[in-house]
């Protein structure tokens, strides 16, 4: 039985969530960066994530595709819906991105990539797990606040001149033994068997 999306017309009962995605595919690095900030009165707040894609997942993406920068800026929208789960679940949330083909991506669940697809796919999986209410915009790179963070750590400078400063949050991937690995049947447990199954699909493409 598929599982039904709850949609409750009117006012959303808690404040909408912003969030600010970015990759980097420079030289030797690879970072994600993610934004958020929590429009809630109740315990305003904002999080930063910023980390670099493991290698193995590197390694699989750079098997089966030319363009990784695309894969890599679905990626940092995934993990950051993966990362805040708790706080997005039956939230209205913006995302901004100021990459194309991820934008496309997360509108439509679909490319003419297959990586890019199974990514795509991914994601709409957790928004809908976590019954978000989902609006996706593109925006201007040099509007996007989140370049500082998917930068090197020695290009973060002017990160400390934000206000209100940014709380940083460790982004939250799924391990190279977890995607070979079956898990329990809880809630949480299904939404990790779902990853787990695209990954391998992945990697055995």
């Amino acid at each position: 039985m598929r599982p039904s999306r709850k949609i409750t017309p009117g006012a959303p009962a808690r404040p909408h969530v912003l969030i600010w995605t970015d990759a980097c595919y420079d030289n030797e690095y690879r970072g994600l960066g993610l934004v958020s900030v929590d429009t809630d009165d109740s315990s305003p707040h904002c999080t930063m994530c910023a980390d670099v894609c493991p290698p193995w997942l590197l390694a699989t993406f750079k098997a089966q595709c030319s363009w990784v920068i695309w894969v890599l800026e679905m990626l940092a929208g995934l993990y950051g819906l993966r990362t805040l789960s708790q706080e997005l679940r039956g939230r209205q949330v913006y995302f901004f991105c100021d990459n194309t083909a991820a934008w496309s991506s997360m509108i439509t669940g679909y490319s003419s990539s297959k990586t890019m697809a199974r990514v795509s796919a991914l994601f709409h999986l957790f928004v809908a797990a976590l019954n978000i209410d989902l609006c996706v915009e593109w925006v201007n790179t040099d509007a996007n606040n989140t370049d500082l963070p998917s930068r090197p750590l020695s290009g973060r400078g002017e990160l400390s001149e934000i206000i209100p400063p940014l709380v940083e949050h460790p982004m939250i991937f799924i391990c190279e033994e977890n995607s070979t690995t079956p898990h329990s049947s809880s809630k949480s447990g299904r939404n990790r068997h779902v990853e787990h199954d695209i990954w391998v699909s992945q990697r055995h493409m």
